[in-house]
């Protein structure tokens, strides 16, 4: 397939489902309402279906795939703007998924560049930032294998000098989206995983796969959950 097929088939993927989904009429009487039709939801809709179960997906926002979203238009190839690391592929249930669907998935090339006020780094420098986050993910790693239950904020040295900001911010907000005081040392010792894949056509391409067929009813809020009547 060539690139400009790719981009093409994940730009459909995206932005297919949408425009079915909008069109469907919302039906009088079902077994079960999702709410949100991010990857939960998608796997909750889809296995519900299999027990031959009615279901209708009410999801806020204009699109399935929750943070799995990318960007098809901007840079001539697909870039995600959420989710992008598909982590634990040997249990990663979306890994099979993917491939069966014709995704291509690859192995993070594992290639870091450090850039410095936009130059290159000179001599030394390099050295200095790799021992810098080698003290601070081993003192991470080490007071979550032991069971400390204290953030990575608290764990990590306060001696790292220049790169004492950068290497905070890769460790939290780069690696988990949360400030290191709000991250715990044992959850990120148990989420360390040796292995990532990258899916080629984008992480957002392969949650609209997933969700093309479902019934799902976009841009429709759920404000509020009424237990009164009998299901």
């Amino acid at each position: 397939m060539t690139r400009r097929r790719v981009i093409a088939a994940s730009a459909a993927l995206t932005a297919a489902p949408a425009l079915a989904q909008t069109a469907r009429p919302v039906p009088a009487e079902v077994d079960v309402v999702v709410i949100g039709a991010g990857a939960a939801g998608i796997a909750a809709a889809r296995r519900l279906q299999a027990a031959g179960r009615s279901i209708i997906v009410l999801e806020a926002k204009g699109r399935s795939g929750g943070r799995c979203i990318a960007d098809t238009v901007n840079f001539g190839m697909p870039m995600d703007l959420g989710a992008h690391w598909i982590h634990a592929p040997a249990d990663n249930p979306l890994v099979d998924l993917a491939r069966a669907a014709g995704f291509q998935l690859y192995d993070d090339p594992e290639r870091p560049r450090l850039m410095i006020k936009g130059r290159s780094p000179r001599e030394g420098e390099w050295e200095g930032f790799a021992a810098a986050l080698t003290r601070a993910q081993r003192a991470i790693l080490d007071a979550g294998e032991a069971g400390r239950e204290v953030s990575l904020a608290a764990a990590m040295p306060t001696n790292l000098r220049d790169w004492q900001a950068t290497i905070e911010f890769l460790k939290g907000a780069w690696d988990s989206g949360k400030d290191t005081a709000e991250i715990s040392c044992v959850d990120f010792y148990n989420a360390i995983e040796t292995r990532d894949l990258f899916c080629r056509q984008s992480y957002g391409a392969i949650l609209a796969k997933l969700a093309e067929g479902l019934p799902i009813r976009l841009s429709t809020a759920v404000t509020k959950i009424d237990w009164s009547g009998r299901g």
